[in-house]
């Protein structure tokens, strides 16, 4: 059948920071490495844990809502996990029947297995989808590979009660109406200018509140080069942006890095106490 294989690359560095290992190395390196990552898909098994999740939602509580991650989407997994950004868009041109093939493969093992275990699950908060962006995934794209296996997804859960989140850490500018079109209730860790081009006025004015965005303090801002009036300066006009306060969720996008200023971090809480009651004066 084949061999194929996948290359992680770390430093010292990293790993006592707590940053994961970075992928530089992609199963899909030829048009023979195809049929290989085939077979590995169709005997890819899928199992539920629904009593683990009934547990972490015990201990979660009140202090939160539970999200589950469930993987991306298949076009983009084939892009980002399987070929790798670099050689993707060749892959595309340069073998499309394999490519094709493959997605396809990916799409009916999501639908027969994962998609079951979607829709049984306790969990009602499914965050499904990672990095989709105006770049790596442009409107052209979307629409043909992402928008109609989203569209098949959304309405079956939605039907059981449940939301689907995407994990926008990346620019989405171009696409925040395929988003929305998606079915996506959600985009958590919502990345914003000065991160990327996005802002968050051109989100809301898309979205309104039927899309919930979780995010708004882009982690860039919590570090220097930026200053103290820089900072409360972003933090005012993100105030005054989400008004009336509904369909959002204040947190930082992606993550607080290790050269935040924690004093910022505190000074957004004392914001939220100051100014945080609903509904929020714009």
């Amino acid at each position: 059948m084949g061999t194929v294989t996948t290359t992680h690359r770390t430093t010292p560095e990293l790993q006592r920071c707590g940053i994961q290992d970075a992928q530089v190395g992609f199963m899909l390196k030829r048009r023979e490495d195809y049929p290989v990552v085939e077979y590995i898909i169709e005997h890819t098994e899928y199992l539920p844990a629904y009593e683990e999740y009934e547990a972490y939602e015990r201990d979660v509580g009140d202090d939160g809502y539970p999200m589950v991650n469930c993987g991306d989407v298949p076009f983009h997994h084939w892009m980002r996990g399987l070929a790798g950004y670099n050689q993707a868009f060749y892959h595309l041109n340069d073998f499309p029947n394999e490519v094709e093939r493959l997605v396809g493969v990916l799409t009916d093992r999501m639908r027969d297995t994962v998609w079951k275990h979607m829709l049984e699950s306790p969990a009602r908060l499914l965050m499904h989808g990672n990095h989709l962006s105006s770049y790596m995934t442009p409107p052209p794209i979307f629409e043909r590979y992402i928008l109609p296996y989203y569209q098949e997804l959304t309405p079956l859960l939605k039907a059981r009660g449940k939301m689907v989140a995407l994990h926008a850490d990346n620019d989405t500018r171009l696409i925040l109406s395929h988003i929305e079109r998606a079915g996506i209730g959600m985009v958590e860790c919502f990345a914003t200018s000065p991160m990327v081009h996005t802002t968050l006025a051109e989100a809301r004015a898309a979205w309104q509140d039927r899309v919930i965005i979780w995010g708004g303090v882009p982690s860039v801002i919590l570090e220097p080069p930026f200053t103290e009036e820089q900072f409360e300066a972003y933090m005012d006009e993100v105030f005054r942006t989400i008004a009336p306060g509904r369909a959002f969720i204040l947190g930082i996008a992606d993550n607080a890095m290790p050269g935040s200023d924690i004093n910022r971090i505190r000074r957004i809480t004392e914001m939220v106490t100051q100014r945080g009651a609903l509904p929020l004066q714009g």
